[in-house]
């Protein structure tokens, strides 16, 4: 709501797309009802799993939509931005970080006239959220949010805080994300005792349950231009967050704990017990936080966009 409020500023409309199924009906929106002056805002450079029910829908496939944009000789990876501009022929884009933008370049290399504007993913602090009442002893509650898969380290969590609790100390697993229970049963792992598995919350309960967490990990063994939404609602709730080397922007990088791309099960606990620690002797980054909320709120995205969209269209 906070961002739409800016957007009778920009003189245009922005379709915000992230890659999941959840984003179809804006996609939809895009394709069938735009104006002259419109932009995607990718959340990152991957669609397939946007494009992915899109095709469905359409009864095709999505390499039968890539074989007509894509040569099938090409090694170099897609995508699928080519279908997606091409189909809501809409060729501005607003990308999140540094590591979306070339992605995103590489890939419509071959197009002329698109235009792209790297922005910052809006945080915001979460002041009235109120966390579940979780049944966990007193236990240290890890958290790992969003879909879970080996992409993400979620295996190499659960080893990890398993090791942790070989060690005795009390520490519990939260995961909660879409598509919890599949990947329980694709390992062929029943939740233990320890873990505790939320499949698909809402909005506002995935918000209320990364309140109730001590520490969250969230890991991007294969980044493609992510804006993690999870990491920024984490830093808007003050919570503690340990992710993968490169895939924060810089600003971000003093309130989390950057891990190694190939870090192990043994490694990754051993990082968890020592924020553990930290977390019992008070350490603090609240001012540093409390900058970049000012800095990247609703309204400074909303200024920032303005005048960027105000610069091209002059420049235009």
């Amino acid at each position: 709501y906070e961002f739409f409020k800016f957007l009778f500023r920009y003189k245009a409309e922005i379709f915000v797309l992230g890659n999941s199924y959840h984003n179809l009906s804006t996609l939809n929106l895009a394709i069938k009802n735009h104006g002259d002056n419109a932009w995607l805002y990718l959340h990152e450079a991957q669609q397939r799993c946007l494009l992915s029910p899109f095709c469905k829908i359409m009864n095709t496939s999505v390499e039968s939509l890539y074989s007509r944009f894509y040569k099938s000789s090409s090694k170099k990876t897609v995508y699928g931005l080519l279908p997606l501009i091409r189909l809501t022929g809409i060729n501005q884009l607003i990308v999140n970080n540094d590591n979306c933008m070339k992605l995103v370049e590489e890939e419509i290399s071959s197009e002329s006239g698109v235009r792209i504007i790297k922005a910052f993913l809006p945080i915001v602090s979460y002041t009235k959220i109120v966390p579940p009442k979780i049944v966990h002893g007193g236990e240290v509650l890890i958290g790992s949010f969003g879909s879970p898969s080996k992409v993400k380290g979620t295996d190499i969590i659960i080893e990890a805080v398993r090791l942790i609790r070989e060690a005795n100390l009390p520490v519990k697993l939260l995961i909660a994300g879409y598509g919890v229970e599949q990947f329980f049963r694709d390992l062929e792992l029943e939740p233990k005792e320890w873990i505790i598995a939320v499949d698909s919350p809402s909005d506002v309960d995935l918000l209320r349950l990364e309140k109730a967490v001590d520490i969250s990990v969230q890991l991007r063994l294969r980044p493609h231009g992510e804006s993690s939404g999870v990491i920024s609602q984490l830093v808007g709730l003050g919570k503690p967050i340990i992710t993968t080397e490169g895939f924060v922007e810089e600003d971000l990088k003093p309130l989390v704990e950057e891990v190694c791309v190939d870090i192990t099960p043994v490694k990754l606990a051993e990082i968890l017990i020592g924020k553990i620690s930290q977390q019992n002797s008070g350490t603090s980054v609240e001012e540093l936080r409390k900058k970049i909320l000012s800095q990247k709120s609703y309204k400074s995205l909303g200024e920032f966009l303005n005048r960027k969209l105000c610069e091209l269209s002059q420049n235009s």
